[in-house]
């Protein structure tokens, strides 16, 4: 399980996917995607839906789908890493921030 939280570090600070312009098809594809029931599901579904609302306000659907799926994987997060939910939330939206701060130099090519 470590080298998992090793492989969704990676992940979290990696590009985002684009997602289905079809919100019912996002949804779907999504739900989807998460019943692989790994961490890495999750931890692409948390990156690519917050790399989407910071550049556009997520629905209340997605935004609460978010909000669900971002809570199951702190929980995972800390159970793996045997740190607290607080800390797990933490890293994790470090990790984020990251990735967006490297994806937005990438897209700046002057």
């Amino acid at each position: 399980m470590k080298s998992e939280i090793a492989n969704c570090r990676r992940l979290l600070k990696a590009p985002a996917a684009p997602l289905n312009s079809d919100p019912r098809l996002r949804q779907t594809e999504l739900s989807q995607h998460l019943k692989e029931g790994t961490l890495s599901a999750h931890c692409e579904v948390v990156r690519d839906l917050t790399a989407s609302g910071w550049h556009k306000p997520l629905s209340g659907a997605m935004a609460a789908f978010l909000k669900v799926t971002r809570d199951v994987l702190c929980q995972e997060w800390a159970a793996v890493e045997g740190i607290s939910l607080i800390e797990a939330a933490s890293e994790i939206e470090d990790l984020l921030v990251e990735g967006q701060q490297a994806n937005d130099k990438g897209r700046n090519f002057g």
